[in-house]
Parts: C-alpha cells; structure tokens; sequence
C-alpha cells in the first residue's frame, strides 16, 4: 500500500501524494517479495542477475511487458 506520509517525505508535494497513494491502493497493486540490495563493489554478473530479477519481478506483477 502507498503511503502518503512517505511520498512526502521523499518530496512530493501533500496533495499529490495524497492522490497518488489512493490511485496506487485504489489499484490493487499488492507488494511483492522483497529484493536485497546490491552491495557495494559488486562484480558485473552480479549487477547484470540482480537487474534481471527486478526487472522479472516488475514482469510477473504486470507492472512492464513481458520482453
């Protein structure tokens, strides 16, 4: 679920973050599984599988096309 309070801490304006979090929770879109963070200094396969991930978990959650 969006959160408002967090979108404007991140910057967005109060009114917009209002609408953008009940547009997104409105939505239906559901968090998915959480992907690590890259650690610093990590070699380019690693960097490359860890694009791949998000970029298949972005796919399965129907927020990209599949390629």
């Amino acid at each position: 679920m969006a959160d408002t309070r967090r979108l404007v801490e991140l910057g967005m304006v109060p009114e917009l973050a209002k609408e953008v979090s009940t547009q997104i929770n409105d939505a239906g879109i559901t968090p998915g599984a959480a992907i690590a963070d890259l650690a610093g200094g990590a070699d380019l396969a690693t960097t490359v599988a860890k694009v791949n991930a998000i970029l298949a978990a972005l796919r399965t959650a129907g927020i990209i096309a599949a390629s």
